[in-house]
Order: structure tokens, then sequence, then C-alpha cells
């Protein structure tokens, strides 16, 4: 199972006046338009960025057997589930816990 993203710049603009209607600021895309490029640049770069940390992940990983035994679908999939629980731990604020 993969996802699969795609940035180009109409789906790109398409999401954006999506997120600003939905904010009601439309009329607000007129002068965001020329950062829409920008943006579609940025997620781009982060798709890429995403992709090497899957592939850096997958070299770690081969240091384990069993993770060897496995056929390339399931060692792709172990290392993007790696990859994405650890994004998620770091992006998620931690809440301080205050003893009572």
């Amino acid at each position: 199972m993969e996802t699969v993203y795609k940035f180009d710049i109409v789906a790109t603009k398409d999401a954006v006046r999506n997120a600003f209607d939905n904010a009601g600021l439309i009329l607000a895309l007129r002068e965001a338009a020329g950062v829409i490029r920008t943006l579609c640049d940025e997620l781009l770069q982060a798709r890429q960025e995403y992709k090497n940390y899957v592939a850096k992940t997958e070299n770690v990983l081969l240091g384990i057997n069993e993770y060897r035994k496995q056929d390339d679908d399931e060692r792709k999939k172990i290392a993007k589930d790696v990859v994405e629980y650890w994004f998620d731990k770091v992006s998620r604020p931690k809440h301080l816990k205050i003893p009572f």
C-alpha cells in the first residue's frame, strides 16, 4: 500500500483556494496567488526528503535479519511506518505532566 501525492501547480492552487474559501478568505487568494508556485516547490521538496528518509531507514533496517527476510514491498512498508511514526512523535507537541 502506498500513498501518492501529486503536488502540481493546479492541485496546489486548488488546495489553497479550498482552504481560503473554508476560512472565508477567498478574496485574499488573489494576493496569495504569487506564493502558490513557491508552496508547490516546497511540497515537492518535502516529498523528496520523505522518500530520502524512507530509503535511509530501509538501509539501516537491513542490519536486522528478520527485516532482510521480508520481500521488497513489506520492507518498504516497514520503513515507511518507522518514518511516519517518528515524524508523528517528533512533530506532536509534548504535554508537560504536572504531578499533583
